[in-house]
C-alpha cells in the first residue's frame, strides 16, 4: 500500500511540474532566449516586425559575359521588434552570391546592408532577372531583393 501511495504521489508531482517546464512559449511582445547546438544564444522575438529595403530593385544595365558586378542593398527595420534573420540571404541562382552572414538581430529603427555579387555567365545571355530572399520575422516572411542585367558575349 505504501508503494502505491508513493507511486501516485510521484505521478502527481510530475504532472504538476512538467507543464511548467515549457519555457519556449512567450506572451505577445515578450522576448525569449534560446541556446543553439553550438552554445551560442540567439534572441527570438515575440512579434512580427517590418523590414523595408530602401533600394529593392537594381539594374546593372548592359554587361558582358565574365563581368562581376556588386550592389549594396540597404535594409531598415521599421517595426517595433528586432528583425531576426532565419538564415543568411538566399539567391535563386548560382550566378548570384552574398557574403552576408547575420551578425545578430537588426534593432527596431536601425539599418543594415547586404552586398550582392552577380557574375555574368555564358549560359545565361539576354535579360536576366534574379532574386535574393531574406527570411525572418516579417509578414510575409520573405523580403525580396531584385536585380537585373542585360548580358551579352
Amino acid at each position: 500500500m505504501k508503494k502505491n501511495l508513493f507511486f501516485i504521489l510521484v505521478l502527481l508531482l510530475l504532472g504538476v511540474s512538467l507543464p511548467s517546464c515549457d519555457k519556449s512559449k512567450t506572451t505577445e511582445g515578450e522576448k525569449a532566449t534560446e541556446t543553439t547546438a553550438t552554445g551560442d544564444s540567439t534572441t527570438k522575438t515575440g512579434g512580427i516586425t517590418k523590414l523595408v529595403v530602401l533600394n529593392d530593385n537594381h539594374d546593372f544595365g548592359k554587361i558582358k559575359v565574365g563581368d562581376i558586378k556588386t550592389f549594396t542593398y540597404l535594409l531598415k527595420n521599421e517595426g517595433s521588434e528586432p528583425f531576426v534573420f532565419e538564415s543568411s540571404p538566399k539567391p535563386n541562382c548560382d550566378c548570384v552570391s552574398t557574403d552576408y552572414h547575420p551578425k545578430g538581430p537588426i534593432p527596431a529603427g536601425a539599418t543594415d546592408s547586404v552586398v550582392v555579387k552577380y557574375t555574368a555567365k555564358p549560359t545565361k545571355l539576354g535579360t536576366q532577372k534574379k532574386v535574393v530572399r531574406i527570411i525572418g520575422n516579417t509578414e510575409p516572411q520573405a523580403t525580396l531583393l531584385h536585380l537585373s542585367a542585360e548580358v551579352s558575349k
